[in-house]
């Protein structure tokens, strides 16, 4: 699917054709689970946070015939979540996605270095802002003002450290 496609595309539609095969436990097919992540890029007027509401509750509760591929889409969305919503928002909406990460046998909410570091871009992190905490924390300044400071999550201070 190309970018304009996506911008262009009516999410309120969508999400009522996704909701309908749901609701019937029918199994969606690959682009249809993947355009439910990519949901928040389409044209709608939908508050950010209700769309990844429904959105997720979807995808946890849709038929999709590949596990590890429902696995992977359920992983896709908690970095969409990372992307429009802040901290507190999130996990709200996280709940809905552990329920169904559990039932893979997936340990909820795992959130390393690493993958902070793979989102920052999705944040809009820039890299000197990760610099700027190492070298406050290195100086022994204290991870919560370093956090006040750099604009990142206590977590992903924390996790510099």
């Amino acid at each position: 699917m190309n970018y304009f496609y996506t911008k262009t595309r009516d999410a309120k539609e969508f999400l009522s054709n996704m909701k309908y095969k749901i609701e019937n436990n029918i199994a969606l097919l690959d682009n249809e689970a993947i355009d439910l992540i990519i949901a928040p890029d389409m044209e709608h007027d939908f508050d950010i946070k209700e769309l990844l509401e429904d959105t997720s509750n979807l995808l946890v509760n849709a038929i999709i015939d590949d596990d590890e591929f429902h696995r992977d889409l359920i992983d896709c969305q908690r970095k969409m979540l990372k992307r429009f919503l802040k901290e507190k928002e999130r996990q709200e909406v996280e709940k809905m996605l552990n329920i169904k990460a559990e039932d893979y046998g997936l340990e909820p909410n795992v959130t390393g270095f690493e993958e902070s570091v793979n989102l920052a871009y999705l944040d809009g992190i820039d890299d000197a802002k990760y610099e700027d905490a190492r070298n406050f924390l290195k100086e022994g300044v204290d991870e919560e003002i370093v956090s006040r400071a750099t604009g990142l999550d206590l977590e992903i201070v924390r996790n510099l450290k």
